[in-house]
Formats: structure tokens, C-alpha cells, sequence
């Protein structure tokens, strides 16, 4: 994600060194330094180097947290975990908003070699917490104040071997405080990380969103996370101040912390920021760089404290999770006018963004861009497997070192993901043009079927999303025969706007083919779905779609 950062040479190095050969595009070839992958020594050495460096700021209480601070807090850490009994390759369970404690058990996990697999704190179920300890088995788990007590119980219930840390303080739980706070004569200073002999060692655990059906989860290795941590020359990021509106269980939130130990910046941490809290902490805090999604993007193009906040600190944007349409482009450049601004396409699966887009006033409109470094990008017909040509539109398959390892526990989902070649199955439909610009038209699985044609959401979404009075809509297929479904759009106004199903359907069917008419409808909601990976729950609409097709 970092590997690009001067404006002045942007085009020539997003160009240089791919290549393509019978419809494969080759990112260019780099070789990375031996032994780059141990990260974790990185970290703690560079914790080491620089004491005094502000790590956090708590953006709720303007508490500061040093390396120095840090280090101490997680080296004691990783050492009250190896008391336990936790070694190499053991999972540390980690489930919390994005607090001050929250790199904490992450890091010690890290210096162990142990495997930190982070839960969603806000979308919890005694389902998907039993899941959870039984799928990873967890020797300790880490959790917020609001999520502790429920988590408890659970392990009590199930009878797990799991010990429960509370991150903060609840009566009768030993806390994180409590761990730190132990006395480790002079082993602070003399503690070593766990030497990493290989890239494959496994690093973190992170699930997938879950929206149609369990989540599965993305066994990433210290390798796969080169594909974001693997350039030192990225020249922005050091004592610079950085946010993310994630939290631990998204790749994200992970990279971009790991580089702000890495490279001695600062994490401006906020649990669960609205766009309206985004706007004021980039005016606070003088934010230089930040990680968003693209929901959080185009929510934040209808808010309007971002015109009367000082945004002009932000030199450095990335976004990624879907394309988004010229005029919100046209905002961001606006908005950030001293920015450089990047679309990303990738996924948990491939260890980060596989293509790389710079948005400027002269970028090729709908494209995610051109392949990245050390990867391979590909489309295939979806029926043969035949590798297509340009503008042909098939499934994106990606390859690249930095491929996850599988899916825990998981050999028959790994095995369907990953062929026997090494290619990544990413389940997009899309295309790619002369040039190897790459474009995502949508998901393989959320294509509506009717009248014997494959209809593809997005293109609907983007008509939609051209509506003024438009928030957010998602676009699923409402069963209509034993064979055929009716695309169906759920839609949220912009506060204070109106706008009425008629407009809708008259909107589409102005400016699309007869085949992509709105023949399910339209629903209005207060607020839509989300998974908690942050993307709309298109599973839940889906049903939603079910049961009105049953009226």
C-alpha cells in the first residue's frame, strides 16, 4: 500500500516494470532484503531506537503514549504470556474498539511468534463467540470492558482453556494494567523476540466478513505481510500522524499500525469515528495520512463539517472496498487539494492491494488501477477457465508471495480459493484494458439473474448513487420465478432530502437498458446493514428481498 509516495514520479513508477504476456499482467519484479519478513524484530528494535517518539494520542482523552511506554507495556506483556505456557504458533485472541491498550497484546503476540487473531467486538453472538474459541482455541483472549463479561461466559459455558484479560478494569478479572504493572527485573531490557526462521511463519488470524454464512478465517504469514510493510522507503510516513476508521479485525487497521512502530509515526486512535468525527480530528490533529474505506468515502462526501474544518493537513489518502463514482474523485481532490490520493483493489486474502490507481483530474474514470509489485493479475472465463484478452470481462485471479497461507482449519474452502497453480480465485467479475488498467464490475455470487442474462448490481448502484437525495444503495436479486430474479434496490436518504421510489425507478430507467429496470422495486431504510468488516450486508437484504417476494 506504501510503496508509492512522490507525486513527481507517480506515472513513471506506477508504469515501469509490468509487463503482460497472453493476458497475464506482471507487476515489477523487486527482491526484497534477507530475513525482511521479521517484523516483529523490526518493531521492537525500532521502539528501542526512538523512546521519546509519540506512538498514540487517545483522540478522546489527548492522552500520548511513547515508544518508550509502549515497549515496556508489551514486552511485559509477552512475557506474563510465555508464564502461560503460549509459544510459537500459539493464538492470542484480541477483541476491542481501537484504544490505547489495544497494539499491546498484538505486539506481545508478535514477539512471541504466537498468532494474534482479532474478533469483532460490535457484531458478537454467543454463536459466533463459541465459534470462535472452538475453530481457534485460543490460550488467552484480550477484551474491551464492554465485550469482557459476555466473553466470560461464554468460555465458561463451553468449558474453553482460555484465560480472559480485560482491557481496562472489571471487578473479579485481571486486567492488562495488572499484567504491566508486575515487576520483570531487568528482563525488559534483555528480552529478545522469538527469532522468525521463515516468511511462512503464521502472523495473524483475521475473518473474512461472514456475509454468507460463517466467517472463515485468513491465515495471513509474516510474508504476506510484506505485500504492505515491504518497502523502507516510504518516505511519508515517518513522524508523520496517521489514521484508520477500523479496528483490529481489519487488515488496515493492522498495516497501518505496524508501520507507525516500523517507521516512528503517530496513530491518532478513536473508537468507531463517524464522518462528522473524521473531519474534526483531521483539524485537531493535524492528520497528514489516512486509510478509509470507500463507504466511509462517500458518506463523508455528504458531510458537512468537511467544508467548514481545516482538511489541508492531509497529504496522503488511500481508499479502497469499492470504485467510486467521477464526482466524488472530484471531491476528494477538492477537499484534499494538498493530497495525493490512491484507489486500492485487494483483499484480507492476498495480504493487502494487489492494483494501485492514482485519482487525478487525468485518471482513467472506473479503473482500480495497474498492478502492483510482485504480483500477478489475470481474468478467466468464469464457465472454461480460459484466460481472456482486453475487455473481456471473467473472474480477477491474483498470484503473488504474499498469497494468505489458507483459511484456518479450512482445507476444502482453501482448496476452492486457491488452485493448484498458486492462483488466487477472487470471486470479482471484471476486465482490464490496453494499457492493464483493471476495472471490478462486481461479485461473481451477487449477479441477479434474468431473463437468461446475467445482471451485474453495480452498474445499477452507480445510476443510483447519481441521486442527490441518495446516501447509500445496494441493489439484490428479489426471487421472482423457480429461474429468474428481479433486480430489488435498497436505498438510505441523505438526511434532510427527499426523494421517492418513483424518482428511482425513473432514474434507471433513463439511463439503463430495459434489462436493468428496478422490476423488484424499491425499499427505503433508516440505516443499511453492514457486516463487520464495515461493507453493506447484502446477505441480510437478500432475505430481506426473500420475504417481501413472499407478500
Amino acid at each position: 500500500v506504501f510503496q508509492v509516495f512522490n507525486d513527481d514520479t507517480q506515472s513513471a513508477m506506477l508504469v515501469a516494470g509490468i509487463t503482460s504476456e497472453r493476458g497475464t499482467w506482471r507487476g515489477k519484479r523487486s527482491e526484497h532484503p534477507e530475513d525482511h519478513w521479521r517484523y516483529n524484530e523490526k518493531i521492537l528494535q525500532s521502539l528501542r531506537d526512538h523512546p521519546d517518539v509519540i506512538g498514540q494520542i487517545d483522540a478522546v482523552t489527548g492522552e500520548e503514549d511513547t515508544f518508550r511506554n509502549i515497549e515496556n507495556r508489551s514486552v511485559k506483556c509477552a512475557l506474563w504470556l510465555k508464564e502461560q505456557g503460549v509459544m510459537p504458533g500459539d493464538i492470542i485472541a484480541l477483541c476491542t474498539h481501537n484504544q490505547l491498550d489495544s497494539p499491546i497484546p498484538f505486539l506481545a503476540s508478535l514477539f512471541l511468534g504466537a498468532v494474534c487473531n482479532p474478533w469483532w467486538e460490535n457484531y458478537l453472538t454467543e454463536d459466533l463467540v463459541t465459534h470462535f474459541l472452538t475453530h481457534t482455541e485460543p490460550k488467552v483472549i484480550f477484551a474491551s470492558e464492554e465485550s469482557v463479561l459476555f466473553i466470560q461466559n461464554i468460555v465458561k459455558n463451553v468449558r474453553a482453556n482460555a484465560k480472559v484479560i480485560v482491557l481496562g478494569k472489571v471487578s473479579g478479572l485481571q486486567s492488562l494494567d495488572e499484567i504491566v504493572n508486575l515487576r520483570y527485573n531487568g528482563e525488559v531490557e534483555d528480552f529478545n523476540c522469538e527469532r522468525i526462521e521463515s516468511a511462512d511463519h503464521p502472523a495473524v488470524l483475521i475473518y473474512t466478513s461472514g456475509s454468507t454464512g460463517r466467517p472463515k478465517s485468513v491465515l495471513l504469514s509474516y510474508g504476506s505481510l510484506t505485500a504492505s510493510l515491504g518497502n523502507d522507503k516510504a518516505d511519508g510516513i515517518p513522524h508523520s500522524r496517521g489514521f484508520w476508521n477500523s479496528s483490529f479485525c481489519w487488515l488496515s487497521a493492522v498495516i497501518g499500525m505496524m508501520l507507525c512502530f516500523i517507521k516512528g509515526a503517530t496513530a491518532v486512535v478513536y473508537p468507531a469515528p463517524s464522518e462528522s468525527d473524521i473531519c474534526k480530528l483531521i483539524d485537531k490533529f493535524k492528520i497528514n495520512w489516512m486509510i478509509l474505506g470507500t463507504g466511509a468515502i462517500n458518506r463523508l462526501s455528504n458531510t458537512e463539517e468537511i467544508f467548514t474544518r481545516d482538511v489541508s493537513s492531509i497529504d496522503l489518502l488511500f481508499f479502497s472496498g469499492a470504485i467510486v463514482r467521477r464526482d466524488i474523485e472530484q471531491f476528494l481532490m477538492k477537499t484534499f487539494p494538498n493530497a495525493a490520493i490512491f484507489q486500492i483493489y485487494g483483499a484480507t486474502e492476498l495480504g493487502g492491494g494487489v492494483t494501485l490507481s492514482k485519482v487525478t483530474n487525468d485518471s482513467k474514470r472506473g479503473t482500480c488501477g495497474q498492478v502492483m509489485e510482485n504480483v500477478e493479475i489475470k481474468v478467466i472465463d468464469i464457465s472454461t477457465g480460459k484466460v481472456l484478452g482486453p475487455n473481456e470481462e471473467g473472474e480477477i485471479c491474483v498470484r503473488s508471495p504474499y498469497v494468505m497461507q489458507g483459511y484456518y482449519k479450512n482445507a476444502e474452502a482453501t482448496a476452492l480459493a486457491i488452485d493448484s497453480n498458486g492462483w488466487y480465485h477472487t470471486d470479482d467479475l471484471g476486465y482490464f484494458d490496453e494499457d492493464g488498467n483493471f476495472y471490478i464490475i462486481d461479485r461473481i455470487k451477487e449477479l441477479i439473474k434474468c431473463k437468461l442474462i446475467d445482471i451485474a448490481p453495480g452498474a445499477i448502484e452507480q445510476c443510483i448513487r447519481e441521486h442527490p437525495s441518495v446516501a447509500e444503495v445496494a441493489v439484490v436479486a428479489k426471487p421472482y420465478s423457480l429461474d429468474r430474479e428481479q433486480p430489488m434496490a435498497f436505498v438510505t436518504k441523505i438526511p434532510g432530502k427527499e426523494v421517492n421510489e418513483a424518482d428511482i425507478v425513473e432514474l434507471v430507467e433513463s439511463k439503463l437498458s430495459d434489462s436493468m429496470r428496478l422490476s423488484g422495486g424499491v425499499k427505503f431504510l433508516e440505516q443499511m446493514p453492514y457486516t463487520p468488516s464495515g461493507k453493506i450486508a447484502r446477505k441480510n437484504l437478500r432475505d430481506l428481498a426473500r420475504l417481501i417476494a413472499r407478500e
